[in-house]
């Protein structure tokens, strides 16, 4: 495949069709946009590259483009005895080739076209391959993410049932050993620990393939959900306060642990929510970056074939 060719411009291509032309390609083989498919898929993908960058290299420069065409316009031929120069002597212009030296060389260019052909059909059917995998991958990722958020939130909100009852303990303490200052900050901070314990447990659930989970990630979800969780908890607090007035009782308790599970949906959507999302964008952006270096893939095929129809066309 001539420069021309890898770059899907005729010869009498325009310099601004050549820059096009190569700004378009190196933009769907580059490699940041290729960087969730599989090492081979890259590597094929590095190579066309490669082949683009030294086609515009000789095609933007006029006097690189100007030897390539003169060598494409016929092949250099050794010199032969019987002239000064130790070269035949050159036929006329409009002279006909021999018939043999016209069918050997056809036959030459339907070999090398048959090659590229079967080449570019197994890099195809690779890619394909390797589409399929990608999106069975994501599309998996993307529902177990949303099944293991979901099921985190309802198992750590069950488990918040816990602070209700350090919240009787704590408040139900004698008058005068805690001030009612320390009283609310030894539960803020209790239900400070425990959504950053249910925040790490979720991220580590929902990681997506390759992704990493440190203390670090968790600690930054629950500063976030924890602004909206508590907003959702006071509110529902001062609810819970005006309706029952305090733990007068079963209904109250019900109550207030009422008020926990839903501040801890809020968290957990303000905080994590953006998981099953971050699944959904993963697989479009594969899709952004697939999508075009297939199409390019197929378009090299198709034209390969029909350069060997128009050779093939040359013998009838």
């Amino acid at each position: 495949m001539n420069h021309y060719e890898l770059l899907g411009l005729a010869p009498s291509a325009t310099p601004d069709e050549v820059r096009a032309a190569y700004r378009a390609l190196a933009q769907i083989f580059h490699p940041n946009r290729l960087s969730q498919l599989k090492p081979e898929a890259r590597a094929f993908a590095q190579e066309r590259l490669k082949a683009i960058h030294q086609a515009y290299a000789v095609l933007s420069d006029p006097a690189k483009r100007a030897a390539y065409d003169a060598e494409l316009a016929g092949p250099y031929r050794p010199p032969r005895a019987g002239t000064a120069d130790g070269a035949a002597p050159a036929p006329p212009p409009g002279t006909p080739r021999p018939q043999r030296s016209v069918a050997l060389e056809r036959r030459r260019r339907m070999a090398r076209l048959e090659a590229e052909i079967a080449e570019q059909a197994r890099q195809l059917a690779e890619l394909e391959a390797e589409g399929r995998r990608t999106r069975a991958l994501w599309r998996g990722a993307q529902a177990r993410t949303t099944v293991y958020f979901w099921a985190g939130t309802a198992l750590t909100g069950l488990g918040l049932g816990s602070v209700p009852w350090l919240a009787v303990i704590v408040f139900g303490q004698p008058a005068g050993r805690l001030a009612p200052l320390a009283q609310r900050a030894a539960l803020v901070l209790a239900a400070a620990l425990y959504e950053y314990l249910a925040a790490l447990a979720i991220l580590f659930a929902c990681r997506l393939p390759g992704g990493r989970v440190g203390p670090l990630d968790a600690l930054r979800a629950t500063g976030r959900g924890l602004i909206f969780g508590w907003t959702a908890g006071l509110a529902g607090w001062a609810a819970w306060a005006a309706i029952f007035g305090g733990l007068t009782g079963p209904a109250a308790l019900a109550g207030l642990a009422l008020v926990f599970a839903l501040a801890h949906v809020v968290f957990c959507w303000t905080a994590l929510g953006r998981l099953p999302r971050l699944a959904r964008e993963q697989q479009r952006a594969f899709e952004h970056a697939y999508t075009p270096m297939l199409q390019a893939c197929e378009h090299t095929l198709a034209q390969l074939r029909a350069q060997k129809a128009a050779v093939a066309s040359e013998a009838v």
